[in-house]
């Protein structure tokens, strides 16, 4: 009989380096973007210089994709925010769309649908462009695969600034716009988009071009229906797929709706279902089983862009039938939150939180009780520089960390196969 582990001692951490080649946009802090898991694959934003599809495997990461094109080579700025992508939305037809801070949403080939995922199709064969997922390839030990460098088959324009995005029924559903460094203004509300894959909008109009063609080209753009204005500034977003019910937050203020979808095809929320109020400034939902759960820092006067003042804030977990708060608790320690950070998610087995700080510590809470453990503690001699702001993702042995602040590195704990998953 194997011996089960407790957690703390389950856990091993590590530091690797990621691969930011591509454009270099100059003296600006180096870190990591947006991460985003998908089976063993993991894409990684390296802030201002690309982004990377990779794979975690002989301790290392294993580069086999990555597009680093910017259209601003001379304007360090717009490069800047071209180069900061915020979302990776994996689409049923085997592409992907990455959503960059200017609301540019560009479409790449991600996975083969149609023939074996075991090669490239013949005639891309010697093509440096198009790039397909080799999840048996990704996985094996002892091979090696050129990078390759990608380029976008099809760009759109969205809302710039957008912190959350999901994809439902071949349309955008996004966090409101924050309006920094951007096309768009900041706006209140939820934000649903036209079609991805049509010409017209949800009227029968025919998308047009974006009018800053000095930022977008000649891309068309999305046309976006607001909805529940009266909200505020929403900053949180889960979506659950089985029901089709959106959870969202703003400020201290957490609502459930249905995604309810016309004949046309057109995505529309609502009505609301309940909402409930927490004593935080939620940035974090999530769904588990007959639950929501929700979590975020104290209230602060002062922006998400001045770390210092993100301390504190709570959790809680409520009913999906009525919003009833079950379980509450305040946060024992101050997480790596920060504009669009994701410095805490369900972990592995689903039955903990998992989160961390801006040292890297790593830090869980049981959902059935809240209550707190420290996983991973990093030795003081390694943990006295602050890494900034955090994103995670997770496998189903591994948490990955970034942090914007923190150079080209990923923080990666690994869970041996032994620890108690209760």
């Amino acid at each position: 009989m194997k011996q089960i582990q407790p957690l703390r001692e389950s856990v091993t951490h590590r530091i690797v380096k990621t691969n930011p080649e591509g454009y270099v946009s100059g003296p600006n802090p180096t870190g990591i973007g947006h991460l985003f898991c998908y089976g063993p694959i993991l894409i990684i934003c390296n802030l201002d210089r690309n982004f990377e599809i990779s794979t975690f495997l002989r301790r290392r990461l294993r580069p086999m994709a990555r597009y680093e094109f910017t259209q601003f080579p001379a304007k360090e700025e717009y490069a800047q925010f071209d180069l900061d992508f915020h979302n990776f939305l994996p689409d049923p037809y085997g592409n992907l769309f990455a959503l960059n801070h200017l609301g540019h949403l560009r479409r790449f080939p991600f996975f083969n649908k149609n023939e074996s995922l075991q090669e490239k199709p013949k005639d891309e064969a010697q093509t440096n462009s198009r790039f397909y997922v080799n999840f048996d390839a990704a996985l094996a030990i002892g091979t090696e695969s050129e990078c390759t460098l990608l380029t976008a088959e099809e760009e759109l324009v969205w809302l710039g600034d957008v912190e959350r995005t999901i994809l439902f029924n071949d349309r955008l559903v996004s966090s409101s716009p924050g309006g920094y460094k951007c096309a768009d203004q900041k706006q209140s509300g939820l934000f649903i988009s036209s079609n991805l894959y049509a010409d017209t909008d949800d009227e029968g109009n025919s998308l047009i071009q974006h009018e800053r063609t000095d930022l977008f080209g000649n891309a068309k753009r999305l046309v976006a229906t607001c909805y529940f204005p009266e909200w505020g500034t929403i900053n949180a977003l889960a979506f659950d797929a089985i029901n089709n019910r959106l959870a969202f937050a703003s400020s201290d203020r957490v609502g459930l709706v249905p995604l309810n979808t016309t004949e046309n095809g057109k995505v529309i929320p609502g009505p609301i279902i309940w909402e409930q109020k927490s004593n935080f400034v939620t940035k974090y939902l999530a769904f588990y089983g007959d639950f929501l759960l929700a979590a975020g820092y104290e209230p602060t006067d002062n922006g998400e862009e001045d770390f210092a003042h993100l301390k504190g804030g709570g959790l809680s977990k409520m009913k999906l039938e009525n919003g009833e708060i079950v379980l509450a608790n305040e946060l024992a320690v101050d997480l790596a939150w920060g504009n669009g950070a994701t410095p805490i998610m369900i972990g592995p087995e689903r039955n903990r939180l998992f989160g961390v700080d801006r040292k890297g510590n790593l830090f869980a809470w049981d959902v059935r009780t809240f209550e707190f453990e420290t996983i991973f503690e990093r030795p003081a001699v390694e943990s006295t520089k602050i890494l900034g702001a955090a994103h995670l993702a997770r496998t189903p042995r591994r948490i990955y960390c970034g942090f914007n602040r923190g150079g080209f590195e990923i923080h990666v704990y690994t869970f041996n196969e032994e620890y108690e998953r209760e």
